[in-house]
């Protein structure tokens, strides 16, 4: 009788341990199956479109808190026939803000010149425009915003790329909450190279990433 019941044991077991592993492999095909059919309806499998997410809307969070309408930073002057993703891959960006790796060509303006720059909107501040800047006679030499580039309302950073002359800037970047609206020219300064602060006065929070060595003109 105990030979018996031994016998039953140890075949519940076998069968126990056959059933767990044909689940795994199982679950393995179900996971590969579901992937088939999610690429055969058109349906993309999930994946992050942004890196760091939980970083990029922590910095949205903190603009907004403290009364910014957006972060921007100068991200190089590009001379060398790289593009403005490959120039952020070789940079310190990279590492101090990996979302920006991660812009969409989709969200790449471009104008004539070389300097780029990411722009960031503050939370609530999500309708971005970017258009050409032109000074002339028109607007009696005082600037005025001309052909729109760009526009959106979804809050996600951008690239702005332009700026052929040190001395007049050719891109405009405007952003709204739906009641203010703030426009600034993405461009440096001619004193010691650092973004411009003339025309952002306390609305945009400069994050670009200098050099340890980089000396600052005061304002």
């Amino acid at each position: 009788m105990r030979t018996l019941v031994n016998a039953l044991f140890v075949a519940a077991i076998v069968f126990i341990a056959a059933c767990s592993s044909s689940g795994g492999k199982n679950g393995k095909a179900n996971m590969a199956s579901d992937t088939v059919v999610q690429a055969e309806a058109g349906i993309a499998p999930e994946t992050k479109t942004e890196a760091c997410p939980d970083e990029l809307s922590t910095l949205r969070d903190e603009l907004s808190a403290k009364g910014y309408v957006c972060a921007a930073a100068y991200i190089g002057t590009i001379l060398d026939g790289k593009t403005e993703l490959e120039y952020i891959e070789a940079s310190d960006y990279k590492t101090s803000y990996p979302f920006m790796a991660l812009i969409g060509e989709d969200r790449i303006v471009r104008n004539d010149g070389d300097e780029v720059y990411c722009i960031v909107p503050a939370k609530g501040y999500d309708k971005v425009t970017v258009s050409t800047f032109v000074v002339d006679e028109s607007n009696d030499y005082k600037g005025a915003a001309d052909k729109e580039l760009y526009s959106a309302s979804d809050g996600k950073p951008i690239l702005v790329r332009g700026n052929i002359s040190e001395i007049m800037p050719n891109v405009i970047v405007t952003l709204s909450n739906g009641e203010d609206v703030f426009s600034f020219n993405p461009s440096l300064s001619m004193r010691d190279g650092s973004l411009n602060r003339y025309n952002i006065k306390d609305k945009v929070n400069d994050i670009t990433v200098y050099p340890a060595d980089m000396v600052f003109e005061e304002d």
